[in-house]
């Protein structure tokens, strides 16, 4: 076998005489091959190699769709020919990587069968590529050795390797609602999903899917026979446009039981291990651990809803769009807003002071900037107090995350405070001043608030949702309330 990575060029000497050499090669038994049949594509940086949706072709030098397919030529870390390191990083290619790569395969395949011809293993590499969402054939060199070694009856061996390809294979659920969305939304949406992953991205459309069971099943059964990695779950829609699994709220304390009706969530989406019957309005956390039901808590991938309605996808993402461009998506710096809540000793319902005084200024391991507003003058690090003034202030300074942490309902946020031992609330902001508050510049926002994420539509959040938030964090239920003792050691703190 020889292998060239230049082709024969009219415009160079000799043409003829190469192509005499050609012939007198092949006559006696040796195949050539030039790397004009392929194609080159590279790597993006930092991305999933395992993924054809990673590759992008190398246009600088050529447009021209391959005769063959393409070959990863760039964007990978090699061998070094410098004596001052072991391996570089090339960002750029061309097809004169491609022939070693196509020769390594040949040479895998003629070892395997060597009654393969230059024809054979040509439509070999061809009939097992892979076809990008570009429709451009992708070499597939599993699949190439697989056919290989299906040529002499080792079939047992090809099923073993294809089955390793396929567990590593990852891809991406995007559930959605198609009759319940515009062609605009559907449009945002699938330029979206083109660009937040390497995964492979697979579209679940719950148009004629009425019930919660039956579409986890539906996910349950394709993962199952599809084998592979999930890379995550991205829901697009209301409850109403996409179910989500409605539970009890209820748990046992110390005292007895608590229950507080029923609350919709998401996170049995997080890994399909779980017996689909149990998945009920009757499913109950006391009752899980008392019977011991197959029901898995314990999230395998990420799962995220954008609870968006008809018509508001397309604004949405045009929004997050230059959100992005403008940032970078790079890690913003973070604001809290807390309401600080002293009783007992210093014990606070405060999780932005623990923040603040434990994991930022004491050790340190917060990765952004961090500034606390709290009322209380004696909590160190203050930058002001808990108002809208100061949201409105820091929503105007940059792109923030706000963090808020304050008592609520499913279309507020409240204050409170104790008077004479009494716990008073005042609201501070509800759905029809927040996004006059928060009108300047496009931000996350985390809100540890009770419900402010109620019902997954027409809240606290959808509201700001359809403002200038990009993206949030919200609570469908009430959130326990968790103390911390800011006097106590970080050691002491651990659970």
């Amino acid at each position: 076998m020889v292998g060239f990575s230049d082709n024969i060029d009219e415009s160079e000497k000799n043409p003829d005489a190469f192509r005499e050499a050609v012939k007198a090669c092949e006559d006696a038994g040796i195949m050539v091959c030039f790397c004009e049949d392929y194609g080159a594509y590279s790597f993006i940086p930092y991305s999933d190699k395992n993924s054809l949706n990673s590759l992008v072709s190398e246009s600088w030098w050529s447009s021209r769709q391959p005769e063959l397919v393409c070959i990863p030529t760039a964007g990978r870390t090699i061998a070094s020919t410098l004596e001052t390191t072991k391996y570089i990083y090339s960002a750029n290619g061309g097809l004169s990587w491609a022939m070693p790569y196509v020769f390594g395969l040949y040479a895998i395949a003629i070892e395997i069968n060597p009654s393969l011809t230059k024809n054979d293993l040509r439509k070999m590499i061809v009939d097992t590529a892979y076809i990008n969402n570009d429709g451009v054939p992708i070499v597939n060199p599993v699949g190439f050795v697989a056919s290989a070694l299906k040529s002499v009856g080792r079939d047992s061996e090809a099923k073993v390797i294809l089955d390793e390809a396929k567990a590593r294979t990852k891809y991406f659920y995007a559930v959605m609602n198609t009759s319940a969305m515009t062609e605009l939304d559907l449009t945002a949406v699938g330029d979206y999903l083109a660009n937040i992953t390497d995964a492979t991205v697979l579209t679940v459309d719950t148009a004629k899917i009425s019930d919660i069971q039956s579409l986890y099943t539906t996910l349950q059964n394709d993962s199952k026979q599809r084998g592979g990695q999930v890379a995550g779950i991205q829901i697009f829609g209301t409850a109403s446009m996409v179910p989500s699994f409605k539970i009890k709220y209820k748990a046992k304390k110390v005292d007895g039981s608590y229950e507080g009706g029923f609350l919709l969530t998401d996170l049995f989406y997080g890994n399909f291990d779980s017996d689909v019957s149990k998945l009920n309005s009757e499913y109950n956390v006391e009752d899980h651990m008392a019977n011991g039901w197959n029901v898995d808590l314990i999230p395998q991938w990420p799962v995220a809803r954008l609870p968006l309605s008809k018509g508001e996808f397309d604004s949405f993402f045009k929004r997050y769009k230059a959100f992005a461009v403008d940032t970078n998506l790079n890690q913003l710096g973070v604001v809290s807003f807390s309401n600080l809540v002293p009783y007992e000793n210093r014990l606070f319902n405060n999780m932005g002071c623990f923040l603040c005084e434990h994991i930022d200024y004491k050790y340190n391991l917060l990765d952004a900037g961090y500034r606390l507003y709290c009322n209380d003058d004696e909590v160190n690090y203050v930058f002001g107090n808990f108002e809208l003034e100061n949201m409105t202030k820091e929503n105007k300074r940059d792109n923030i995350e706000f963090v808020i942490k304050a008592n609520g309902q499913f279309d507020k946020m409240e204050k409170s405070s104790f008077d004479k031992g009494w716990e008073q609330f005042t609201s501070i902001i509800d759905m029809n001043n927040f996004n006059s508050v928060f009108s300047a510049n496009p931000y996350y926002l985390d809100t540890w608030i009770n419900l402010n994420g109620y019902g997954m539509e027409n809240n606290l959040t959808t509201t700001a949702l359809n403002g200038k938030c990009v993206g949030a964090f919200s609570a469908t239920s009430n959130i326990s309330s968790i103390t911390f003792n800011l006097d106590e050691s970080f050691k002491d703190t651990e659970i």
